[in-house]
C-alpha cells in the first residue's frame, strides 16, 4: 500500500511539472501571437496587404522597418504601443516589421540601445518581476520625428 502512494505520488508530481512546462509554452505562444496580432493591426491601420516573405526562420510581415536605425525603428514600436513591452516584444517586432542588422546579437544591441535612449530620458524603464518592460516617456506635441531627432 505505501509504495502504490509513494509511487501515485511521484506520478502526481512529474504530471505537475508536465503541465507547468505546457503552461510556460502555452505563455510564449500567446506573446508570440499578440505580436503578431499587433504588426497585422498596425498593417491594417496603414492599409497595407500582409506580405508573408520568410528569411530565415523568422517571417517577415512587412518591410517597414527596412531603412530605419536600430534607435528609430525601437522610437516608432514604442510610440505605437499604449503599453510598456519587453526587450523580447521588441525584438520581435523588429523582426516583423523587416528591420535588418548584420549583427549576430541583436538582443543584446536591443539592450544597449534601449539602455541608452533611457539615459538619454526617451524611453522609459519599468521593473516587472525580474524584467524590465518599457515605453516612450511622453511627447510634449505627440509627434514622433521629434522623439526620432531626440536620439539619431
Amino acid at each position: 500500500m505505501q509504495n502504490q502512494h509513494t509511487e501515485l505520488a511521484r506520478l502526481a508530481q512529474r504530471y505537475k511539472v508536465e503541465i507547468d512546462q505546457k503552461r510556460a509554452e502555452i505563455e510564449a505562444l500567446v506573446k508570440k501571437q499578440k505580436v503578431l496580432q499587433d504588426a497585422i493591426d498596425l498593417l491594417d491601420l496603414e492599409g497595407s496587404g500582409i506580405q508573408d516573405i520568410l528569411f530565415g526562420d523568422d517571417i517577415i510581415v512587412s518591410q517597414k522597418y527596412s531603412g530605419f536605425t536600430l534607435k528609430q525603428a525601437i522610437i516608432d514600436i514604442l510610440y505605437n504601443n499604449t503599453r510598456a513591452i519587453s526587450r523580447n516584444d521588441i525584438l520581435e517586432s523588429l523582426k516583423l516589421g523587416g528591420f535588418t542588422s548584420c549583427s549576430s546579437n541583436m538582443g543584446g544591441d536591443v539592450s544597449v540601445a534601449l539602455n541608452k535612449m533611457k539615459k538619454a530620458n526617451v524611453v522609459k524603464q519599468i521593473k516587472r518581476g525580474k524584467n524590465y518592460r518599457y515605453m516612450m516617456k511622453e511627447v510634449k506635441n505627440d509627434d514622433v520625428t521629434q522623439a526620432k531627432a531626440l536620439v539619431n
